[in-house]
């Protein structure tokens, strides 16, 4: 049975190792900005714990029969009114992973899903993401859903 809940201190282990899967496709796409990790780096781990008590931040779990087999991280982002912007706050979804074996059976989904609902009962005007463009599966992934493309980043590599 699928379920998706908020992650708690308990969680941290999974969130470490589900994790993995697609940071390591980063890090073979960027090898100079991502760093390898395994699972068990207490870095991670301490990471996570500090993530989950951070009040700015949201976790969401996606299992299957009561194992962790996909997550979300979201944070609040305040922007104070000034001669640019207007005073308002987003969700800025920071990550997401689904167990590889799970890919395609709607867990991505359910948890884009679930921090959509969490954005409109908040009353939130958007929520927004960053995906590297080596990631085209996310990317199209996130089309799917109906996010659109607003801002583009570039950069210049310095040898």
């Amino acid at each position: 049975m699928k379920n998706i809940r908020t992650a708690t201190a308990e969680d941290v282990g999974a969130l470490a190792a589900l994790t993995i899967p697609v940071h390591q496709m980063h890090v073979e796409a960027q090898p100079g900005i991502f760093k390898p990790l395994a699972a068990d780096d207490p870095d991670l781990l301490a990471f996570y714990e500090a993530l989950l008590a951070d009040p700015d931040h949201m976790v969401l779990i996606a299992e299957s029969d009561n194992t962790p087999i996909g997550y979300l991280v979201a944070r609040y982002r305040r922007f104070m009114d000034n001669v640019f912007f207007h005073d308002h706050t987003a969700l800025n979804i920071d990550q997401i992973s689904v167990a590889p074996e799970a890919r395609g059976q709607g867990y991505g989904k359910q948890l884009m899903q679930a921090i959509l609902a969490v954005a409109k009962d908040q009353n939130l005007p958007y929520v927004v993401l960053d995906v590297w463009d080596f990631n085209t599966h996310a990317r199209d992934f996130y089309l799917s859903l109906g996010f659109k493309a607003y801002h583009s980043r570039m950069y210049y590599h310095l040898d």
